[in-house]
């Protein structure tokens, strides 16, 4: 597994926090994190982070610097405190971000970034030093310095600086000069020697004596204190390097993890976009699997998954004599995806329907399983960008179900666009008619021939906008029924009418239809009322 070779790449250095793969739209695919050894009291504690708790890194300047390397570069970030969420972990911690792109076929695939712990890395390499470390930035600040407080740390971070620690003019001699020695302090420009996102910060290494004694040294050992620097920052590239040289398998295995079903091992919804922006000639047909949560339930997951897999290969099989590509896009849903040449699309779709709900699926080796599936096509001769296509063909899977057919063809004619914005200016004005007590009772009585008197009336609603123009049901209905606000309309109605009626009766003799076919019975009307409100199941006399 990756997870575990990520693992055992970070127990393998202990300055190493976290270690992650991102695509190239900065989604985390994989991240290992934990505590680096010897943080305070803090446990090292590595683990695999769950899928839901994974992130995107689009936005962060650092994925923007590392999605630029070309092959074969090593990107190094800012040195800046750690962070999660945009705010900073506690306890405090500054850190340097190692990336490594994957290319396959010398295309982006992705990022391995590598988050090093600075404190643990400069407090192993001081314990075999003779020389305090410091790290400043090109205004002076420590990012390391020997008290916590004073580095980026610490609450000095910002009014603590090389001047208040070396006075005004050993500090300008610092700041302006890429290399400075004297016998009490030694700085190198670190930007000189790594060309990287860091140019930005003119990072610059200070190595001070850590006893008085060896200082009346510091010339004679000037090349040793820059062998030193060099050693820290060839030190801090090792894991990279190293990371470079990986073996193939290495990258293989993330183009797997990234591209295919680990259920299935069939492509992927990231696959399928990269698959349809390559080659714009193909449509999408979307098939779904038929109550699929009742199937969970009944029959519980581990059986479930044996039936996805047995369904993954009958459609692979399908795929080989009807020439399409099959997908795994979530749980219970698969695309295939097909030429626009395909003239017997209707036949394809029915040879499908017919081989997978016809014949049964071999589970566990023995037991024969018949389920029932629901196809949705985009349009083979509209051809557009990959996320309209797919909109198309959810858009006929959604006809197909509505309308209880096997599969649906999206046609031509659909204006999508337009319905869309349709759908949503209509859901404006039933939001303002809630609003604004725009919602209307209008009462049909009901003549009775026998008696020649009117016994009843049936009570019909109607909505109006700004404008006072009156919304039939047919016009709001259904598109009220997708959203919270159908429920509300039945109440306003239901208030409506008995504070129209509370004036000509006492008592009401009713039976109201409900989901279960329930009958209410004979109440008073205000405990009629309070009842039939407390019904969540109650459905809209809308008609």
């Amino acid at each position: 597994m990756v997870e575990k070779l990520f693992v055992a790449i970070k127990k393998s250095v202990g300055s190493i926090m976290q270690v992650r793969y991102l695509d190239m739209q900065g989604n985390e695919i994989i991240r290992i994190e934990g505590t680096s050894t010897g943080l305070s009291s803090l446990p090292q504690n590595n683990y695999v982070t769950p899928i839901k708790d994974l992130q995107n890194k689009f936005s962060r300047t650092y994925f923007q610097y590392f999605s630029r390397l070309t092959e074969g570069e090593i990107g190094l970030s800012f040195f800046e405190l750690n962070k999660e969420h945009g705010k900073t972990v506690e306890p405090k911690e500054p850190i340097v971000r190692f990336a490594l792109p994957i290319f396959q076929d010398h295309q982006p695939k992705g990022l391995l970034i590598i988050n090093v712990c600075l404190k643990t890395f400069f407090k192993q390499l001081g314990k075999s030093a003779l020389y305090n470390i410091q790290l400043i930035d090109n205004q002076g600040r420590f990012i390391l310095h020997q008290d916590v407080n004073n580095s980026i740390m610490g609450d000095n971070f910002n009014h603590y600086s090389i001047i208040d620690e070396f006075g005004l003019e050993q500090a300008n001699n610092i700041l302006n000069n890429d290399e400075h020695l004297t016998d009490q302090l030694y700085s190198l420009a670190i930007d000189g020697v790594i060309h990287t996102l860091n140019g930005q910060q003119k990072l610059k290494l200070i190595l001070q004596p850590k006893f008085k004694k060896l200082s009346a040294l510091a010339e004679h050992n000037a090349k040793i204190m820059y062998g030193l620097m060099l050693l820290t920052a060839l030190l801090m590239l090792a894991l990279a390097v190293w990371l470079s040289r990986a073996p193939d398998t290495l990258v293989k295995k993330l183009y797997h993890k990234v591209h295919f079903d680990q259920l299935t091992q069939l492509p992927n919804r990231t696959s399928l976009f990269e698959d349809m922006q390559n080659n714009k000639s193909k449509f999408i047909v979307l098939l779904k699997i038929d109550n699929f949560r009742q199937l969970n339930n009944v029959y519980g997951y581990l059986l479930v998954d044996e039936l996805i897999m047995a369904l993954a290969k009958r459609l692979t099989n399908l795929a080989k004599e009807h020439h399409f590509k099959t997908y795994r896009l979530s749980t219970n849903l698969f695309a295939l995806t097909l030429d626009k040449e395909c003239v017997d699309l209707a036949d394809i779709l029915l040879t499908i329907h017919h081989r997978i709900e016809g014949t049964a699926l071999i589970i566990s080796d023995e037991y024969p399983f018949n389920i029932n599936i629901t196809l949705g096509a985009s349009n083979p001769d509209q051809i557009k960008q990959i996320n309209q296509v797919l909109i198309d063909a959810e858009t006929a899977l959604r006809t197909a179900l509505n309308n209880k057919q096997d599969f649906y063809i999206l046609e031509q004619t659909n204006d999508l666009e337009s319905q869309y914005k349709h759908n949503i200016k209509t859901l404006q004005v039933i939001r303002n008619a809630l609003k604004n007590d725009h919602v209307h009772c209008f009462y049909q009585p009901i003549y009775n021939n026998m008696t020649h008197k009117i016994d009843k009336y049936e009570v019909l609603m109607r909505i109006s906008d700004e404008d006072d123009v009156l919304y039939q049901p047919y016009a709001f209905l259904e598109i009220a029924k997708s959203s919270k606000y159908y429920h509300r309309l039945t109440r306003a109605m239901i208030e409506q009418s008995f504070e129209f009626f509370s004036g000509y009766i006492q008592v009401v003799s009713a039976t109201v239809l409900i989901s279960q076919h329930t009958s209410l019975g004979v109440l008073n009307p205000k405990h009629f009322l309070g009842r039939l409100l407390s019904l969540s199941t109650t459905q809209s006399i809308s008609s």
